[in-house]
């Protein structure tokens, strides 16, 4: 029994590769849907990424005022304090200052202004927390003026400066007598 070979050709079934027009567009409907699912959830991690940003400045400022008083920048000019002033409830700024006393915001005796600091990136502000902190240049302990203590479950026995983008998304530095600074997740 022989076997041809243009029999055996003719039985090699020929194959073409590639995808069909209904295979693209089911492909297409599935990216679709999942590039729909993740953009809220993009959208969402921008603003909690800014609101950790504005958080994290807010908290080295605060340390560099700390270190300001010290190490005793201006103390010879009468200085005994060096400190940050929120001047509003819902503030976008706020002044760091070099001062003689620490029991009011109003300037008062040796008070040096020494600048404002960078703007908070709207709709981020400081929400509730109007007032001064205040930093010992004999020893970095801190004194409050005005600014609240922490929310209820929020660094207990802290006093905190709240930021927030609205009204229910609130970051927290909190600080206590002793010159703790921390920061809440």
């Amino acid at each position: 029994m022989s076997i041809s070979a243009r029999n055996i050709r003719n039985d090699i079934l020929i194959t073409e590769n590639g995808f069909t027009l209904v295979e693209l567009l089911i492909v297409v409907v599935i990216v679709s849907i999942l590039t729909g699912a993740l953009i809220p959830s993009f959208s969402t991690f921008i603003k909690n990424q800014n609101l950790k940003q504005a958080q994290q400045i807010l908290l080295s400022d605060l340390r560099s005022v700390q270190n300001k008083a010290m190490t005793g920048t201006a103390s010879s000019t009468g200085v005994n304090y060096w400190g940050i002033n929120i001047p509003s409830a819902s503030a976008s700024s706020y002044t760091y200052f070099a001062s003689e006393f620490n029991t009011s915001c109003t300037p008062g005796g040796i008070y040096t202004n020494q600048g404002n600091s960078q703007p908070l990136v709207s709709p981020i502000t400081i929400n509730n927390s109007q007032g001064c902190l205040f930093f010992s240049i004999e020893n970095g302990d801190a004194n409050f003026v005005g600014l609240p203590a922490c929310p209820a479950g929020q660094l207990t026995g802290m006093t905190c400066i709240n930021i927030c983008d609205s009204a229910t998304s609130c970051k927290y530095v909190g600080m206590n007598a002793n010159g703790l600074i921390i920061a809440s997740n």
